[in-house]
């Protein structure tokens, strides 16, 4: 992946003079934890064109696997309601015998075609199952003929077979439906069933795997939530759950990134109206996200996008979500990538993440997250901060504290410096004595700063050592 040689960007500031009317003081410290820990897992992506052999495995496009490859998605979610369409006609389908209710199966030797060769570089697979057969419907109706439950159980119980069991891919992840919540609404206790039916069918076959769903469209109707939980909560091994923020390309920015740094409290609903139903410990899956449900909208493209992805990353794990996939991979609308495989802001952000963010959670502090989003992790002997300018105008921070770092740090300690732009990544470094001046974060972009604190002097961290603090005001 290209990236884009510029100066170390608070030298760009000091010399055009663009710093913003105010400053955002901010503290981090890596000595205190929150509890919650972040991994690849939270900086998922949905697998648009993982169906399609042309595409995707061994025998589709190279440019194609090679984004995924650097994207490094720590959790695919394959997900297309084309997959249950006919195998020969949809070059994304993977059913077949859709002419007769009796003769419904899959199309084993193309799932095995698109799936081999995919994710090498060794994400979590979850595999999703948004729905069932026009021939197995109510007529008149999107819902699933009752006398089609065991039929529609089996069907998801032969994939599995198919996946892992002939083909041996010990896919971990299995989600029932998607967003048929909309089409249940007030009656989703039924869907509630169909998906307990399907868990007990699958997991007859692999009794290894994890099975949830129902992958909720709208998971603020928690009238409809509860009534899921209600015939489903004793069998599911996981919750899913989407959210998109807007209809309207006229809908502010800023009203994109505040519904994006506000989307973990979905978690924590999902959560408490679990808790109704089961003391059970299952997981949380946050498996869909972007700005519009109505498309086209620009801003999924550019960096507007990007920021947006990032506030939602930081929002969904802070909330201790087990995972997020943003929707999706590549396509013209919604993906990092574009139709023509090139990058979008957004891939930048997610090859930086996946490769630079994981570890357990510590705690920062910023005078005004309206502007500046900050989020900071700790791993072994490496301290990371992510800070997101979501000013949408060049923006200054100051550091009033930096705090758990080696008591050989100084004022000139250098942190390494990966900044996501419109434009790609730049890379430069900032002492902490720079971080307590006001250090430049230009427009709509996630700068990540990151030290292995083995290579200070007195390198044990100070968790375990005397806490180290540094202080300084704005200059």
């Amino acid at each position: 992946m290209k990236r884009i040689a510029i100066l170390p960007v608070l030298v760009i500031g000091l010399a055009c003079g663009q710093f913003a009317a105010a400053s955002v003081t901010a503290t981090v410290d890596w000595s205190r934890t929150t509890g919650k820990n972040v991994s690849g897992r939270h900086f998922g992506l949905n697998l648009f064109q993982g169906f399609d052999p042309t595409i995707a495995g061994h025998s589709g496009s190279a440019a194609y696997n090679a984004h995924l490859a650097r994207m490094k998605p720590g959790m695919v979610r394959y997900h297309r309601w084309d997959m249950i369409q006919d195998s020969v006609r949809n070059s994304s389908g993977w059913a077949t015998g859709l002419t007769s209710a009796q003769t419904i199966g899959w199309d084993a030797d193309k799932i095995n075609k698109a799936m081999s060769g995919a994710n090498t570089w060794g994400a979590t697979v979850m595999v999703n199952i948004p729905g069932w057969p026009d021939a197995w419907k109510t007529r008149g109706t999107s819902l699933l003929d009752p006398s089609h439950y065991s039929d529609f159980a089996n069907w998801c119980a032969s994939l599995v077979r198919i996946i892992n069991v002939n083909q041996g891919r010990a896919v971990k992840y299995w989600e029932v439906t998607n967003e048929q919540d909309d089409n249940y609404g007030s009656n989703a206790g039924q869907l509630g069933l169909i998906v307990a039916l399907a868990a007990s069918a699958m997991k007859a076959v692999d009794s290894t795997i994890q099975v949830g769903g129902p992958a909720f469209a709208r998971p603020d109707r928690t009238s409809d939530v509860d009534a899921f939980f209600s015939t489903s909560a004793s069998d599911l091994d996981f919750v899913s759950y989407h959210t998109y923020a807007s209809g309207s390309t006229s809908d502010s920015n800023q009203s994109i990134f505040n519904t994006a740094a506000g989307w973990g409290s979905i978690t924590s609903s999902m959560k408490a109206e679990f808790a109704k139903y089961s003391s059970r410990r299952i997981e949380y899956f946050h498996d869909e996200y972007n700005i519009s449900w109505n498309p086209p909208d620009v801003r999924m493209y550019n960096e507007i996008g990007m920021v947006a992805d990032a506030l939602s990353m930081i929002s969904i794990a802070n909330a201790g979500a087990d995972g997020a996939m943003a929707w999706n991979e590549a396509d013209g609308w919604y993906g990092k990538v574009d139709a023509s495989w090139n990058s979008r802001p957004s891939a930048y952000l997610y090859e930086l993440v996946n490769n630079s963010l994981s570890g357990s959670i510590v705690q920062t502090s910023t005078s005004d997250a309206s502007q500046v989003v900050l989020f900071g992790t700790i791993s072994a002997s490496w301290v990371k901060l992510a800070m997101v300018n979501r000013s949408e105008t060049n923006n200054t921070v100051a550091f009033s504290s930096v705090a758990g770092l080696p008591a050989g740090a100084t004022n000139h300690t250098s942190f390494t410096v990966k900044q996501v732009s419109s434009g790609g990544v730049s890379d430069s470094t900032v002492t902490i004595g720079q971080l307590q001046k006001r250090y430049l974060l230009p427009a709509n972009t996630v700068t990540i700063i990151e030290l292995n604190t083995s290579a200070i002097h007195g390198h044990k961290l100070a968790h375990l050592n005397p806490l180290k603090r540094l202080h300084s005001h704005l200059v």
